[in-house]
């Protein structure tokens, strides 16, 4: 497969009869060195399967905002919900939020790169090689795709000076 090769109709048409987001990320992905799996958190499977993930529902419909407890697979699901996005949609921008520096670079660092490291569909087809470094707070792709991470967390001092 070649950057120029376009994704196979079943890919391509996610949502739209045979494979689901869920089926495209475990068949693709891989994690810490091993297949990526939902058998341990399956509650994620119908999240990744939403109607509002696929090109079905209008682009206003479909974000989505979770609010989940801990140790449920949040930063890793995440990720290989945008990564499989920006694998399969041309242009498609996953922007995630969190409050810290600190915890983007960890999220980076920790679980992006991983995913992107360990795939190979991703790291040497649709990655966009740049610049290495420690903390990346835009990744880009050859689908046009991106995925940015960005900071919440506005101290009170810098609050005040903005008003």
């Amino acid at each position: 497969m070649s950057k120029s090769t376009s994704l196979p109709k079943e890919i391509s048409n996610i949502g739209e009869g045979g494979l689901g987001l869920a089926d495209v990320a475990q068949g693709l992905l891989q994690f810490k060195g091993i297949p990526y799996s939902l058998e341990y958190f399956p509650f994620w499977v119908d999240i990744m399967n939403s109607p509002r993930l696929t090109l079905k529902v209008d682009q206003a419909y479909r974000k989505l905002v979770l609010k989940c407890s801990r140790q449920v697979g949040k930063s890793v699901s995440t990720a290989a919900i945008a990564g499989t996005m920006s694998y399969i949609r041309d242009n498609f921008t996953t922007i995630i939020a969190q409050p810290t520096d600190k915890q983007i670079s960890q999220f980076s660092s920790d679980i992006l790169k991983r995913f992107v490291d360990d795939t190979i569909a991703l790291d040497e087809w649709y990655y966009k090689h740049g610049k290495s470094e420690r903390q990346v707070k835009k990744v880009g792709f050859t689908t046009g795709s991106r995925i940015v991470l960005a900071k919440t967390l506005i101290r009170i001092k810098e609050r005040k000076r903005s008003l």
